[in-house]
């Protein structure tokens, strides 16, 4: 949605209705993308299409996510970015209204959210109201994350093997009689996951967590890292990238 041509649905409604009873990967990036118009003897910023058009409340009201999207049923691949990074977190629910309901999330392997930041208790609702059966792998963006997000996947997510997680900040679930989470936020974060044992979670063994701010504030790839291992002693890779298969030789 870069153009004058390109500024609604309508195209991208129609293929998918054609090919809603066979299509097994869905991945939409309709975000905020920056283009750059030339001005004078400069190049600027010019504004993305989109935002013009939409805001969470629209976006989620149009054809394209009530009545099109819906009717693909054999989807295992769902990928959605959408709009500025922040839009979904200051329109907190609007997702979850729409996400929980589709009967298709059945059948997901793969569920990639990378773009927006979504608030940890709107995913959190997620979880809870969704059957997730089959999930392999997931990627979300937070805010802030707490352990609270292990503990209510741990038990659902029984086949998960891959989790990336970008964060801005770590934050400790909140003792009401604790002064600590306020003073050393991360090092509270370590210590809760020091105290958890995520053991019985035998299928995850890929665990990725970024941050997003300040990643190296008091040695926190480490630390994170050393955490981490020790709360999932499964894990074969722990904030590292796996290594892929190499291509085939054409002799």
């Amino acid at each position: 949605m870069t153009g004058p041509q390109q500024t609604e649905f309508a195209g991208l409604c129609q293929f998918i209705r054609a090919h809603s009873s066979t299509l097994t990967t869905l991945h939409l990036s309709l975000f905020n993308s920056i283009h750059y118009r030339y001005n004078d003897d400069c190049w600027e910023p010019a504004d993305s299409v989109i935002t013009k058009l939409f805001v969470p409340q629209t976006l989620f009201s149009h054809d394209l996510f009530t009545k099109v999207i819906p009717c693909c049923r054999m989807v295992t691949s769902f990928k959605f970015e959408t709009l500025f990074e922040s839009s979904l977190e200051r329109a907190p629910g609007l997702f979850v209204t729409w996400f929980s309901p589709k009967k298709w999330s059945e059948n997901l392997i793969t569920l990639a959210l990378p773009h927006n930041r979504f608030p940890l208790t709107d995913f959190i609702d997620i979880i809870l109201a969704v059957e997730l059966p089959v999930l392999q792998s997931l990627e979300v963006h937070f805010l802030t994350l707490t352990t609270l997000l292990f503990d209510i996947l741990e038990p659902r997510l029984r086949r998960l093997r891959q989790l990336k997680i970008r964060a801005a900040e770590l934050e400790p679930k909140v003792d009401a009689d604790s002064t600590q989470h306020i003073l050393a936020p991360r090092s509270t974060f370590y210590k809760d996951l020091q105290g958890s044992d995520y053991s019985s979670w035998t299928s995850l063994t890929d665990l990725d967590i970024q941050l997003t701010t300040n990643p190296t504030l008091g040695g926190a790839p480490l630390q994170l890292r050393a955490a981490l291992m020790s709360a999932f002693p499964n894990l074969l890779y722990c904030n590292e990238t796996p290594p892929q298969p190499k291509a085939p030789r054409n002799w």
